[in-house]
């Protein structure tokens, strides 16, 4: 526990961000707070807790249908429980549903208010997001890429992770596509802007994108979850396939669950990310604070 909270506080996207009076890191911690709630079986709290996050960022109720299944699916597996025990004791949660529902109907359809509306409309899926957060995911957690390389190499050796690859990457072809306005301004000045310019405007690149992509993927999918925690994954992408605009700090509730889900891997792996995510922490903090 000391290690992996260690590793929560240095995430480089989390770490520079406890600084700073923002929406993303209050968001986090209403649904870390849901979370542990529900963990312990205190449900009606934790769909309090979820109503909550929603204030803070509308888009938290896929966190909160996530931690209703999840909460589900721990007490009962895949078997019907009764409707009416089932509205009893998750409540909270389907109060929070019925209430983002009525929201997004008085809001004219969107998730977002006033002048933020335009930039996240509701109803279209773009991949662009999690293709770019699989291409972080390969950098910010390389020890533990390394600690599993055997897993993931032993993978190649059947045809069902090279489907997936092919798949990956015709999906990526077609629909890794940077052409949010917001995205494509002061790349001076904002790295992930300048990483989605770089790597959208010819095939070669895009090639060479693909590279961290199928090794973070890899590693995803050799990377042992406590049930039924696995379901982080399909919710992962139901939070960022709606998702428009690019900025890797909408991926702090999934990287923060991923990091509480996964089971422990080799202890040199874990120690080596602890040092990484210190010396990437301290360096994204000096080039915020200098501006750079």
């Amino acid at each position: 526990a000391g290690i992996r909270t260690l590793q929560f506080a240095l995430l480089p996207v989390l770490f520079p961000q406890f600084f700073l009076v923002y929406t993303d890191v209050t968001s986090l911690l209403f649904v870390l707070a849901m979370m542990l709630a529900a963990s312990h079986r205190r449900y009606r709290l934790a769909g309090a807790l979820g109503l909550l996050s929603c204030l803070v960022r509308q888009n938290n109720i896929v966190w909160v249908a996530f931690v209703m299944l999840w909460s589900y699916l721990r007490a009962s597996g895949w078997t019907w429980r009764p409707i009416g025990e089932s509205l009893v004791r998750y409540w909270t949660f389907i109060a929070t549903g019925v209430a983002f529902l009525l929201f997004v109907a008085a809001n004219n359809g969107q998730v977002a208010l006033g002048d933020d509306a335009a930039s996240h409309p509701l109803g279209v899926l773009r991949v662009t997001n999690l293709y770019f957060a699989l291409f972080l995911s390969c950098f910010l957690f390389l020890p533990l890429w390394l600690g599993s390389r055997r897993e993931w190499l032993t993978r190649l050796t059947r045809i069902g992770p090279w489907l997936t690859l092919v798949v990956m990457a015709i999906v990526f072809w077609f629909g890794f596509v940077n052409d949010h306005p917001h995205n494509n301004e002061r790349a001076d000045f904002f790295l992930p802007n300048a990483a989605l310019i770089y790597f959208s405007q010819t095939a070669l690149r895009k090639l060479l994108f693909l590279v961290p992509v199928a090794i973070a993927l890899l590693g995803v999918m050799v990377a042992p979850l406590r049930r039924p925690w696995w379901l982080l994954y399909p919710f992962t992408m139901l939070f960022l396939l709606p998702e428009w605009l690019v900025v890797p700090r909408y991926y702090l509730v999934p990287w923060s669950l991923w990091l509480v889900a996964r089971e422990p891997a080799a202890a040199w792996s874990e120690r080596l990310q602890v040092l990484w995510f210190v010396v990437a922490s301290v360096g994204a903090f000096l080039i915020v604070e200098r501006a750079w």
